[in-house]
């Protein structure tokens, strides 16, 4: 697996790649990065594939100097690297928020990709979503309770400093998941 980086829309995106044959790009979840997210399908999609599985704006590796997120900005960014890496109709899937990416690029560039799949994505906000939310201490946009989320689920959060430092120092990921949070949820 090679990691590399690519500079688009005043950014350094940061992405893993590994197999060969058709271009398929891989989009996470928020809050999380793309060799967490897909660590279990790199290895089995890679056999078929060009696997390149990106870091989001602000996420793991990839900077974000303007401190802003949005899907339109992230679907933005994913179609720059397209065009970049000169790939020709990829196949693109994104999971949760990274399905959200995919359904903005479906919207705003039709003809970019192959195919489209997206995985845990909202059509709606439910007071289902909402409740489950709070449970995890997400108390509305940009208010997050670390110290709740940490109780409901310790092993993510474990994870979530070391993840996000991209030199930015240990509590790096708080205000990530607290701008993430507060945009596009």
């Amino acid at each position: 697996m090679k990691s590399n980086y690519v500079e688009v829309n005043d950014l350094k995106l940061h992405y893993i790649e590994k197999g060969e044959g058709c271009p398929l790009i891989l989009l996470h979840g928020g809050i999380t990065i793309a060799e967490e997210n897909w660590e279990n399908q790199i290895d089995f999609f890679s056999e078929s594939f060009r696997v390149i599985a990106t870091d989001s704006r602000g996420h793991g590796k990839t900077n974000n100097p303007s401190g802003e997120f949005s899907y339109k900005l992230m679907a933005d960014d994913i179609a720059a690297l397209v065009r970049e890496l000169k790939l020709e109709k990829p196949l693109i899937i994104g999971w949760s928020d990274g399905g959200q990416i995919v359904l903005e690029i479906g919207i705003r560039y039709p003809e970019l990709a192959k195919a489209l799949v997206a995985g845990g994505v909202l059509s709606e906000i439910t007071d289902y979503y909402t409740n489950t939310m709070k449970f995890w201490g997400i108390e509305g946009p940009g208010q997050v309770n670390f110290e709740r989320l940490r109780e409901v689920i310790p092993q993510f959060t474990e994870k979530l400093p070391e993840i996000h430092t991209a030199g930015h120092g240990e509590d790096y990921w708080k205000k990530t998941s607290s701008r993430h949070l507060k945009n596009v949820v």
